[in-house]
């Protein structure tokens, strides 16, 4: 029995030789995989974070309009109630406030 133990022995450690091969590159494909994951989880955060931007930027425009649209809708006495040119007036108020804004953003390279 140890005779066929011994003619073996060349085996299994050709055996062990070729698992341990294996074994280093299933570990690089793991290391490969997780960089590829990480790769792709920063351009996915960054995409997100620039759709966050666009929609907070959208948010801030229309935030101010909602609010002077808001007001003009109360049924109480407001200025330019009763003046013929109130309508244009609030909407020509309305387009400075957004292009302001734009034009801060812009200053400010969020846009």
């Amino acid at each position: 029995m140890d005779f066929l133990i011994e003619a073996l022995e060349v085996y299994f450690s050709d055996l062990v030789d070729h698992i341990e091969k294996i074994w280093d590159t299933l570990e690089n494909c793991k290391e490969l995989i997780e960089g590829v994951h990480d790769a792709h989880q920063s351009l996915l955060s960054n995409k997100i974070n620039d759709i966050m931007r666009v929609l907070t930027i959208f948010s801030v425009i229309i935030l101010p309009l909602a609010l002077i649209t808001g007001i003009y809708g109360m049924n109480v006495g407001l200025p330019l109630g009763r003046s013929p040119f109130a309508f244009i007036i609030i909407v020509v108020s309305m387009i400075i406030v957004i292009i302001g804004m734009l034009v801060y953003f812009k200053y400010k390279d969020w846009i």
